[in-house]
């Protein structure tokens, strides 16, 4: 850190030497260039989550009535033990009945019992938020002259097929009076009316619903509504509704025959209802077992890319595309089939051509040979990694250490592409000694800080308090990564780039030494998929039970829908550390 010596360090101190440092100071203060990249042009996330607050009113007596109210989040589970509070408005709202308070159940629930109304009143009910969760709440208007409905929308989220012209959607009316006859209409968040439909004697309403108004492929939330007709009260329910769109994945060949050892090039297309899904993954499938290649969709949903054909294997193969979603409003696909036939090459009939190949081969094992003699473990060594880990921005060597924001971008370890909604934790740990910026002298009751990165992987955070600060970063399906802060900083964290390992590769970690070994070369690796690592294993007669269910678990581990558990690295490890032991020290 670049400061100005203080004027009581001690005699024989030259006063212009001070005053020519501060100036130098100074300038250089004035004079460094502003930054091409302002911690406040990062873009902000979302801190808190939002929730949902939905009230109903049940009469119990002539002139009583229980409230109730739910809280749930935006996915619609239960937010327990989160205070409720809110007043009744209206001439039955007297005595200590008027202010309302109270948490909420392991269901979300709160209950308000309501004695001596004499006539309509309003209940507001609200939920100050939280650390997680924004404040919301909702009013409702009660007469106990009036008998209250009930609306009960289908099992959510309701699914909508798009392919379908029309979509029914059953209601249940519940109320006192007989339900036949009351009107039930369906609205969009806009407010504008998409159905309605009147109930059945048995309480039942059936709206259609044309689907080219329910929009594109999503998740929306629609509004189900009935009027107050004089005898009966007004109702309203809400109804998360999932619209789902049919996916087509085609694949096509350069061709239908090819030589073995050639390369040949296929290309594809993902869409959904005449447009295509960009930035979407895709796999190439031999035969339904062995993967062949993942691609990601270009802006048109198109894929392509160059197979190269092993030179020992000839016959026909069937190579499939397919898709496999993580949302629920687009379906998995599966390709028609690429019927390829990999025909052996021609070998040539020329006695010199052949000795010439012959003696171009026998130089480079030679060449080979020599080389591995003069390093034993080449054929051993792995091709190094880079670990995952978090990594710093340019430091301004000119400015003091004043700034107290950071702000990055949280990336994948293996290939640069951005994890969205990773978490990214913040936990003070105390403030930094004078002598050493990375040992706390204190600790301070400062409460921790949680942000999620936005669908480009950027997170920032403001006003940080000086000191040390222990950041994790985690995300579903990653190993998470953990680094010290020190606040403030001179910009080097203001471009902080995190990235985070998939458990699948660490998965693959052991089962890579494993593989190297057996396979005496690091570089076919990447060349070879796990059961032909176990033939290679039964080849040289080091087949047992150890390798056999290492090699079940990483199948697992690479393939399953879900990532794999941490019990089943863990395992992974076991056996595979078992196999290298036995194994490494008669190599």
């Amino acid at each position: 850190m670049l400061g100005i010596p203080s004027r009581n360090t001690g005699a024989g101190r030259d006063s212009r030497a001070r005053g020519w440092l501060e100036l130098v100071w100074a300038t250089g203060l004035l004079m460094a260039p502003a930054s091409p990249h302002p911690v406040g042009a990062q873009p902000m996330v979302r801190v808190k989550a939002r929730c949902r607050l939905s009230i109903e009113v049940a009469r119990v007596a002539t002139n009583g009535a229980t409230i109730t109210a739910r809280l749930t989040d935006s996915n619609g589970l239960p937010l327990v033990a989160r205070r409720i509070e809110g007043a009744v408005l209206g001439p039955g709202a007297v005595g200590r009945k008027r202010n309302l308070e109270q948490p909420t159940d392991p269901e979300g629930k709160v209950r308000f019992k309501l004695r001596s109304l004499a006539g309509r009143f309003r209940a507001r009910l609200s939920f100050g938020g939280d650390r997680l969760y924004e404040p919301c709440g909702g009013e409702l208007l009660f007469d106990p002259k009036r008998v209250p409905v009930r609306l009960v929308p289908p099992h959510e989220p309701v699914r909508v097929d798009l392919v379908r012209a029309e979509q029914r959607v059953r209601v249940r009316v519940l109320s006192e009076l007989d339900p036949a006859g009351v009107e039930v209409r369906l609205l969009d968040q806009r407010g504008t009316e998409l159905a309605k439909a009147r109930a059945t004697s048995a309480g039942v309403a059936v709206l259609r619903v044309p689907t080219r108004l329910l929009g594109g492929a999503g998740r929306t939330t629609l509004t189900l509504r009935t009027r107050d007709d004089g005898r009966r009260q007004g109702a309203r329910a809400s109804m998360a509704v999932v619209k789902t769109a049919p996916v087509r994945l085609t694949l096509r060949g350069a061709g239908t025959s090819a030589l073995a050892g050639e390369t040949i090039g296929a290309s594809g297309l993902l869409s959904s209802g005449g447009s295509g899904l960009p930035g979407m993954t895709v796999e190439l499938f031999e035969d339904d077992s062995f993967r062949l290649a993942t691609l990601s969709t270009d802006a048109r949903g198109g894929f392509r890319t160059k197979l190269a054909l092993a030179t020992d294997r000839v016959g026909r193969f069937q190579i499939t595309a397919r898709f496999e979603s993580d949302v629920p409003w687009l379906a998995s696909a599966r390709s028609e089939p690429w019927q390829l036939r990999v025909r052996a090459s021609p070998h040539p009939k020329d006695p010199l051509w052949l000795a010439l190949v012959a003696a171009v081969a026998g130089a480079a094992w030679l060449l080979m040979a020599r080389k591995e003699l003069r390093d034993p473990a080449r054929s051993k060594r792995l091709p190094s990694n880079e670990e995952a880990g978090v990594g710093y921005g340019p430091r301004g060597t000119l400015r003091r250490a004043n700034q107290y924001s950071i702000a990055g971008v949280v990336q994948e370890l293996v290939a640069p592409a951005p994890v969205s909604g990773a978490c990214i934790g913040l936990t003070y740990e105390g403030a930094a000694s004078a002598a050493s910026t990375d040992t706390p002298t204190q600790i301070t009751k400062v409460d921790p800080v949680e942000v999620r990165c936005n669908e480009t992987g950027r997170f920032h955070v403001e006003r940080l308090l000086a000191g040390i600060w222990q950041l994790n970063a985690e995300a579903p399906g990653f190993a998470p990564t953990r680094a010290t802060l020190v606040i403030p900083h001179r910009g080097e964290l203001a471009q902080l780039r995190v990235t985070l390992e998939s458990l699948r590769q660490r998965a693959l970690q052991p089962f890579r030494r494993v593989a190297c070994l057996v396979l005496s070369s690091a570089s076919l690796w990447n060349h070879r998929t796990p059961r032909e690592v176990l033939e290679a294993a039964r080849a040289r007669d080091w087949l047992d039970s150890d390798l056999e269910e290492l090699t079940r678990m990483v199948e697992v581990a690479a393939y399953a829908e879900l990532p794999p558990s941490r019990e089943l690295i863990a395992r992974i490890e076991q056996h595979a550390t078992r196999f290298l032991a036995t194994r490494a020290p008669h190599h």
